[in-house]
């Protein structure tokens, strides 16, 4: 933790926040008195995530695709123009 709080510079009670969400997410494994280690992730869970994420997205983007309007394609096709002007 105070390694952590020094090298961003905040104090020991937000990185001690993150480390106890991150450990009930179980990214992190909080050791008592020796430390915090990162968990290594499955290869399984890793493939589990990516399938929920890739089914959620695909929900989204139909969901968003149904409710278009031209006024929303307008305001997109604006935006990238802009973008591609100021790149």
């Amino acid at each position: 933790e105070q390694e952590i709080a020094e090298r961003y510079g905040v104090s020991r009670q937000p990185v001690r926040e993150a480390l106890i969400a991150l450990s009930k997410q179980q990214f992190v494994e909080v050791l008592p008195q020796r430390g915090t280690m990162v968990v290594k992730i499955s290869i399984a869970k890793m493939r589990e995530a990516r399938f929920l994420r890739e089914v959620i997205e695909s929900a989204v983007v139909r969901r968003a695709c149904e409710a278009f309007d031209p006024a929303s394609r307008e305001k997109i096709d604006e935006a990238l123009e802009a973008q591609a002007r100021a790149a």
